[in-house]
């Protein structure tokens, strides 16, 4: 007997009436993905080589490619799983997928806003990292996920904001990289970093907009928990420990108007507190545990 308050298990996925269109649309998951994956390794591969070799300046257009190819290869994957009946945040692989979407975003924003090759040097490779987790980890469909908006919405508003913080990170890097090169003299490399300004401003501005929503699907997902009367979710204390370090950021960079290389290393902890927490929320492992 299901526990009052428990969330409603949705019944089994129902197999395709067509067993060969089933077969077709599995193919074309797997060849998107992994033309996706080759594309945006290609991307990772050239942003990081304009950074390192500045002759290579006129590359840039095909890393731009490589991630607008990439983005769109993983579309297509997600509708593919869409017409099997499997929603885009219905297992891990489809969570990395929009997640490694919406970190392509966030690249193309910041590239925008600091025009320096230095930023896209950081968030490609991520990008490509979060989409091999995706398709090397589990594709265990989770029905409850299909059945529950607030909790679809709990996670949408997570990844937006992680995509937030990894602008935050790669411009936390770019700022203790300049300083660096400035202690030591190396000027050489200098036009190929945001200035420390730049870098301390786009990294509070992000980490401004993720707070934000990371605070929201907070709420969103502690009270969706509650109703459902769910037990501990090991996931709490590392998701708790990424919002005070970033509370901590913005009462330091705001009301005491710090700056500085401490503040940078503030978002390099915090970054890593998002790995951890997005490692334990989305494994599908832990939302059986945490539901079943």
């Amino acid at each position: 007997m299901d526990r009052p308050g428990a969330p409603p298990v949705w019944p089994a996925q129902r197999p395709a009436t067509d067993p060969r269109r089933g077969r077709v649309v599995t193919r074309l998951c797997v060849l998107a993905e992994s033309a996706a994956l080759v594309s945006l390794l290609l991307a990772a591969l050239l942003y990081v080589l304009r950074f390192h070799r500045p002759e290579l300046q006129g590359r840039l257009t095909w890393g731009r490619w490589g991630l607008a190819i990439g983005s769109a290869l993983l579309a297509v994957g997600l509708v593919s799983h869409g017409t099997r009946g499997n929603g885009p945040l219905g297992d891990f692989a489809n969570v990395s997928f929009v997640f490694a979407l919406l970190l392509a975003l966030a690249l193309w924003w910041a590239d925008r806003r600091a025009a320096r090759p230095a930023l896209a040097a950081t968030l490609a490779p991520l990008t490509f990292l979060v989409a091999l987790a995706g398709l090397l980890g589990s594709s265990r469909t989770l029905p409850e996920l299909h059945g529950s908006l607030w909790l679809n919405a709990h996670i949408l508003l997570a990844l937006t904001a992680y995509a937030c913080f990894a602008v935050a990170l790669a411009a936390a890097i770019s700022y203790l990289v300049a300083d660096q090169l400035l202690k030591r003299k190396h000027l050489e490399r200098l036009p190929h970093l945001p200035p420390l300004e730049t870098s301390d401003r786009l990294g509070r501005r992000a980490v401004l907009i993720g707070w934000c929503l990371f605070t929201v699907g907070l709420l969103i997902g502690a009270l969706t928990v509650y109703t459902w009367g769910a037990g501990f979710d090991p996931k709490i204390p590392p998701a708790l420990a990424t919002w005070t370090t970033y509370t901590v950021y913005l009462v330091l960079r705001h009301l005491h108007r710090w700056r500085g290389r401490r503040l940078q290393w503030l978002l390099v902890l915090g970054f890593a507190l998002v790995g951890l927490t997005f490692a334990l929320g989305h494994s599908p492992e832990q939302l059986q545990r945490r539901f079943f």
